[in-house]
Protein backbone atom coordinates (compact mmCIF):
# COMPACT_ATOMS: atom_id res chain seq x y z
CA UNK A 1 0.00 0.00 0.00
CA UNK A 2 2.75 2.08 0.39
CA UNK A 3 4.15 1.57 -2.81
CA UNK A 4 1.06 2.29 -4.15
CA UNK A 5 0.80 5.76 -2.57
CA UNK A 6 4.16 6.62 -3.53
CA UNK A 7 3.38 6.16 -7.15
CA UNK A 8 -0.07 8.05 -6.73
CA UNK A 9 2.24 11.08 -5.42
CA UNK A 10 4.54 10.61 -8.02
CA UNK A 11 2.53 10.08 -11.04
CA UNK A 12 0.10 13.55 -9.71
CA UNK A 13 3.71 15.27 -10.19
CA UNK A 14 4.16 13.18 -13.06
CA UNK A 15 1.29 14.91 -14.75
CA UNK A 16 1.63 18.10 -13.70
CA UNK A 17 4.96 18.15 -16.01
CA UNK A 18 3.34 16.40 -18.83
CA UNK A 19 1.34 19.23 -19.09
CA UNK A 20 4.05 21.27 -19.29
CA UNK A 21 5.47 19.85 -21.70
CA UNK A 22 2.84 19.72 -24.04
CA UNK A 23 2.91 23.26 -23.53
CA UNK A 24 6.08 23.36 -24.30
CA UNK A 25 5.90 21.86 -27.25
CA UNK A 26 3.04 23.69 -28.63
CA UNK A 27 5.10 26.66 -28.56
CA UNK A 28 8.12 24.91 -30.09
CA UNK A 29 6.49 25.75 -33.28
CA UNK A 30 7.82 22.53 -35.29
CA UNK A 31 11.09 22.72 -34.01
CA UNK A 32 11.44 18.89 -34.28
CA UNK A 33 8.81 18.52 -37.24
CA UNK A 34 9.59 15.03 -39.11
CA UNK A 35 11.37 13.61 -35.88
CA UNK A 36 8.72 11.33 -35.56
CA UNK A 37 7.11 12.49 -32.56
CA UNK A 38 6.74 16.20 -32.57
CA UNK A 39 3.74 16.28 -35.24
CA UNK A 40 3.87 19.92 -36.08
CA UNK A 41 3.49 23.45 -34.71
CA UNK A 42 0.46 22.65 -32.82
CA UNK A 43 2.12 19.72 -30.90
CA UNK A 44 0.33 16.48 -31.17
CA UNK A 45 1.94 14.53 -28.48
CA UNK A 46 -0.57 13.28 -26.25
CA UNK A 47 1.23 12.15 -23.42
CA UNK A 48 -1.10 11.66 -21.17
CA UNK A 49 -3.08 8.70 -23.02
CA UNK A 50 0.28 7.24 -24.37
CA UNK A 51 1.81 6.92 -20.90
CA UNK A 52 -0.88 7.24 -18.38
CA UNK A 53 -3.78 5.58 -19.85
CA UNK A 54 -6.41 7.80 -17.90
CA UNK A 55 -6.70 11.86 -17.73
CA UNK A 56 -8.48 13.31 -15.27
CA UNK A 57 -10.56 17.05 -15.85
CA UNK A 58 -9.96 16.04 -19.85
CA UNK A 59 -11.87 19.24 -20.59
CA UNK A 60 -10.86 21.59 -18.04
CA UNK A 61 -14.12 22.16 -16.56
CA UNK A 62 -14.84 19.48 -14.47
CA UNK A 63 -11.93 18.39 -12.02
CA UNK A 64 -14.05 14.90 -10.26
CA UNK A 65 -14.36 13.99 -14.03
CA UNK A 66 -12.02 11.05 -15.14
CA UNK A 67 -11.32 9.80 -18.67
CA UNK A 68 -10.20 6.41 -18.86
CA UNK A 69 -8.95 5.95 -22.62
CA UNK A 70 -9.42 2.93 -24.49
CA UNK A 71 -7.48 -0.07 -24.63
CA UNK A 72 -7.53 -4.08 -24.10
CA UNK A 73 -7.88 -6.60 -21.89
CA UNK A 74 -7.28 -10.34 -22.40
CA UNK A 75 -7.08 -9.18 -26.15
CA UNK A 76 -10.86 -8.11 -26.17
CA UNK A 77 -11.34 -4.02 -26.60
CA UNK A 78 -12.10 -1.73 -23.57
CA UNK A 79 -13.91 1.28 -24.64
CA UNK A 80 -12.83 4.75 -23.83
CA UNK A 81 -15.45 5.69 -21.09
CA UNK A 82 -15.49 9.43 -18.97
CA UNK A 83 -16.78 8.74 -15.03
CA UNK A 84 -17.51 10.89 -12.19
CA UNK A 85 -15.26 9.65 -8.98
CA UNK A 86 -16.11 10.25 -5.36
CA UNK A 87 -12.92 10.03 -2.37
CA UNK A 88 -11.36 6.77 -2.55
CA UNK A 89 -13.56 5.11 -5.73
CA UNK A 90 -11.86 2.55 -7.43
CA UNK A 91 -12.22 2.74 -11.38
CA UNK A 92 -12.86 -1.04 -12.65
CA UNK A 93 -13.30 -2.88 -15.66
CA UNK A 94 -16.44 -5.58 -15.56
CA UNK A 95 -16.65 -8.30 -18.19
CA UNK A 96 -19.24 -10.29 -19.12
CA UNK A 97 -18.44 -13.98 -19.45
CA UNK A 98 -21.06 -14.89 -21.50
CA UNK A 99 -20.26 -12.78 -24.92
CA UNK A 100 -17.14 -10.93 -23.58
CA UNK A 101 -18.92 -7.46 -23.22
CA UNK A 102 -16.46 -4.89 -21.39
CA UNK A 103 -17.79 -1.59 -19.47
CA UNK A 104 -15.89 0.44 -17.38
CA UNK A 105 -17.41 1.08 -13.88
CA UNK A 106 -16.68 3.41 -10.86
CA UNK A 107 -17.55 2.45 -6.96
CA UNK A 108 -16.15 2.29 -3.30
CA UNK A 109 -15.35 -1.65 -3.99
CA UNK A 110 -14.17 -3.74 -6.88
CA UNK A 111 -16.75 -6.85 -7.11
CA UNK A 112 -15.66 -10.53 -6.39
CA UNK A 113 -15.55 -12.22 -9.81
CA UNK A 114 -18.54 -14.58 -10.15
CA UNK A 115 -20.15 -17.41 -12.94
CA UNK A 116 -21.08 -14.24 -14.34
CA UNK A 117 -18.26 -11.72 -14.80
CA UNK A 118 -14.65 -11.11 -14.01
CA UNK A 119 -13.46 -7.88 -13.21
CA UNK A 120 -10.51 -6.02 -13.48
CA UNK A 121 -9.68 -3.24 -11.09
CA UNK A 122 -7.53 0.04 -12.79
CA UNK A 123 -7.30 2.75 -10.23
CA UNK A 124 -8.22 4.50 -7.51
CA UNK A 125 -8.66 8.30 -6.54
CA UNK A 126 -9.13 10.54 -3.77
CA UNK A 127 -11.54 13.83 -4.44
CA UNK A 128 -10.97 16.87 -2.10
CA UNK A 129 -12.93 19.78 -2.40
CA UNK A 130 -14.47 18.08 -5.60
CA UNK A 131 -11.00 18.22 -7.26
CA UNK A 132 -9.77 14.40 -8.02
CA UNK A 133 -6.08 12.80 -7.95
CA UNK A 134 -4.79 9.86 -8.35
CA UNK A 135 -4.27 7.60 -5.34
CA UNK A 136 -3.50 4.24 -7.01
CA UNK A 137 -2.65 2.75 -10.18
CA UNK A 138 -3.09 -0.98 -9.99
CA UNK A 139 -3.13 -2.08 -14.30
CA UNK A 140 -1.47 0.91 -15.79
CA UNK A 141 -0.57 -1.11 -19.56
CA UNK A 142 -2.97 -3.33 -21.61
CA UNK A 143 -3.55 -6.66 -19.67
CA UNK A 144 -2.92 -9.83 -21.43
CA UNK A 145 -3.99 -12.31 -19.02
CA UNK A 146 -5.89 -12.27 -15.87
CA UNK A 147 -2.99 -12.47 -13.70
CA UNK A 148 -1.59 -8.98 -14.44
CA UNK A 149 1.70 -7.74 -15.25
CA UNK A 150 4.83 -8.95 -13.83
CA UNK A 151 7.98 -7.30 -14.60
CA UNK A 152 9.97 -4.19 -14.42
CA UNK A 153 9.62 -0.77 -16.45
CA UNK A 154 11.22 2.77 -16.74
CA UNK A 155 9.36 5.33 -16.46
CA UNK A 156 9.70 9.26 -16.94
CA UNK A 157 9.44 10.72 -13.69
CA UNK A 158 10.56 14.30 -14.04
CA UNK A 159 11.12 16.32 -16.95
CA UNK A 160 12.41 20.08 -18.09
CA UNK A 161 13.15 22.28 -20.70
CA UNK A 162 16.58 24.39 -19.55
CA UNK A 163 18.99 26.04 -21.36
CA UNK A 164 17.60 25.49 -24.74
CA UNK A 165 17.64 21.02 -23.69
CA UNK A 166 14.89 19.24 -23.34
CA UNK A 167 15.68 16.85 -20.74
CA UNK A 168 14.43 13.56 -18.10
CA UNK A 169 14.68 11.73 -15.32
CA UNK A 170 13.79 8.30 -15.36
CA UNK A 171 12.69 5.47 -12.38
CA UNK A 172 12.27 1.97 -12.26
CA UNK A 173 9.50 0.18 -11.19
CA UNK A 174 9.12 -3.50 -10.61
CA UNK A 175 5.27 -4.85 -10.72
CA UNK A 176 4.31 -8.69 -9.29
CA UNK A 177 1.08 -9.99 -11.06
CA UNK A 178 -0.50 -6.30 -11.72
CA UNK A 179 0.57 -4.96 -8.01
CA UNK A 180 3.81 -2.07 -7.90
CA UNK A 181 6.31 -3.58 -5.53
CA UNK A 182 9.00 -1.64 -5.40
CA UNK A 183 9.88 1.89 -6.88
CA UNK A 184 13.71 2.68 -7.76
CA UNK A 185 15.99 5.39 -7.03
CA UNK A 186 15.28 8.18 -9.24
CA UNK A 187 18.05 8.89 -12.39
CA UNK A 188 20.31 11.56 -13.10
CA UNK A 189 19.16 14.49 -16.46
CA UNK A 190 19.26 12.65 -19.45
CA UNK A 191 19.34 15.20 -22.84
CA UNK A 192 17.19 14.14 -25.41
CA UNK A 193 18.09 17.44 -27.47
CA UNK A 194 19.42 20.65 -27.08
CA UNK A 195 18.82 23.07 -29.78
CA UNK A 196 22.94 23.22 -30.69
CA UNK A 197 22.74 19.21 -31.40
CA UNK A 198 19.37 19.19 -33.18
CA UNK A 199 16.29 16.79 -32.60
CA UNK A 200 16.17 13.12 -32.62
CA UNK A 201 16.34 10.98 -35.52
Amino acid sequence: MANEIKLGAMVARLQEQLDQLNAAVGQAGGLCRGAGWITGGGGGLDLEKASLGYKINPAGDDPDLVRIYAGEIDRIAVAQTDLTVANNNYTYVRRTIADNTMTVLVGASVPADSATYKYYRLYRFTVTAGVASILSIYRPFDIEDGNGFTGTVTVISSMQYAANALQYKTKLLTYANGSLTSVGTESGWNTLFTAVTGCPT
